[in-house]
Parts: structure tokens; C-alpha cells; sequence
């Protein structure tokens, strides 16, 4: 993760519009004022005549060139007994099952969100956020190996689907996620990367 920090005494023109997620909180401060801000994805502000301080957390996305090289070259760092750190997969089975996320949003079906509303609310920007998610988190069935993998062929299909979805980052129309409903274009690069993270991390890569 990284942080974007920047001071200004002049009138400053922001322009988040790649980078920071929506509801992320920027602290504005001077002698005077102690507010936060909130502010929306894609949106410009204006903020002048007092001293800036800003402070934001920043999630990777998968659609940056220098993102995607890091996973690929993390991933090339794996081995057939690379041992986890924490939960039940062998590497093998975790490059199938990081295959999965990815070949959802490459096909980019358009279809009717399901699944509880309270769920959604309470975790879907626990997906795209610079939070880690905590360790041992359950898996749907649909995503979990029930047999041992191939090292080489698992890990050479997930590097191409990566290099596909990299692909698609000015795909402008993206069709809801089946579960978690709408995310923006950007979201989409951040999520994909924070499954991708959270699994290299398991594999101490």
C-alpha cells in the first residue's frame, strides 16, 4: 500500500479520479480547522486559502502496469511446495482457486444480483479497500479445490487470465458483480488485485 500526501498553501485543484476509493476520508487542517472530507470517485475539489494536509490510502489495482508486473513476478516466485502460512489449500490448488474472481470478471456476464443486502452493505468495500482481510476467510463452495492441482499448468492459466484482465483496464461498461452489485471500473483493477495479494501473502510471496 501507499499514501498519497500532499501540502499547499495555494488554491489547489484535486483530481482523484484514479487512485482512491470512493468513501475513503482526506483531513483538511490549519491553525482553525479541523475537518474531513468525504469525497466520491471521479469527482474533482476545490480547496484553497488555508494549509492542506492530505493523507489517503491508496489500493493497488490490477490495471496498473507497474501492479501487474509485481503480481506476475511474485507469482514466479512460487514453487510447487511453497508451504502456507495460514488455511487448508496447497499452492496448487490456490492458483485454481485465484482463478476464479478473474474469469468472472474477464467474461463480464450481465446478470441479476443476488445474495443478502446486508452482507453487501456491510462488506463490499472491505473488497477494494487498503484494509487486509483477516486470515482463514471462509470460501464459497463453488471456489474451493476438492483435489490436489498442477503446479505448472494452474500457474501458467492464472498468469494468462492476469495478462487478459490487465488488458481490459479501458473497458469502460462493466456489468454488476453477481453478489456484491455495482463497482466502478477502478474498483474492479483494486478487488481483482487484493484477492491476488491476500493469497500471494499466504504462500509467504
Amino acid at each position: 500500500m501507499s499514501s498519497a500526501f500532499e501540502r499547499a498553501e495555494e488554491p489547489l485543484l484535486l483530481n482523484f479520479s484514479r487512485g482512491l476509493s470512493s468513501g475513503d476520508q482526506l483531513l483538511i487542517a490549519n491553525e482553525e480547522l479541523n475537518l474531513v472530507f468525504t469525497y466520491q470517485t471521479e469527482s474533482r475539489i476545490i480547496l484553497s486559502n488555508f494549509m492542506m494536509y492530505i493523507d489517503a490510502p491508496i489500493m493497488k489495482s490490477i490495471f496498473d502496469e507497474k501492479t501487474y508486473q509485481e503480481v506476475q513476478d511474485r507469482l514466479n516466485t512460487l514453487k510447487p511446495n511453497s508451504e502456507r502460512q495460514w488455511g487448508k489449500m496447497t499452492v496448487s490448488q490456490m492458483l485454481w482457486h485465484c482463478q476464479l474472481p478473474i474469469r468472472l470478471a474477464i467474461k463480464n456476464d450481465k446478470t441479476k444480483v443476488k445474495g443478502n443486502p446486508l452482507i453487501r452493505l456491510l462488506f463490499k468495500k472491505s473488497l477494494y479497500n487498503d484494509k487486509p482481510w483477516r486470515k482463514n476467510l471462509p470460501t464459497i463452495p463453488a471456489a474451493r479445490a476438492t483435489e490436489e492441482k498442477d503446479f505448472d499448468k494452474e500457474l501458467t492459466i492464472l498468469m494468462d487470465l492476469i495478462r487478459q484482465l490487465h488488458d481490459l483496464k479501458d473497458r469502460k461498461n462493466w456489468n454488476p458483480h453477481p453478489l456484491f452489485g455495482e463497482f466502478t471500473p477502478h474498483q474492479w483493477g483494486q478487488l481483482e488485485y487484493k484477492h491476488l495479494d491476500h493469497h500471494l501473502r499466504q504462500f509467504g510471496v
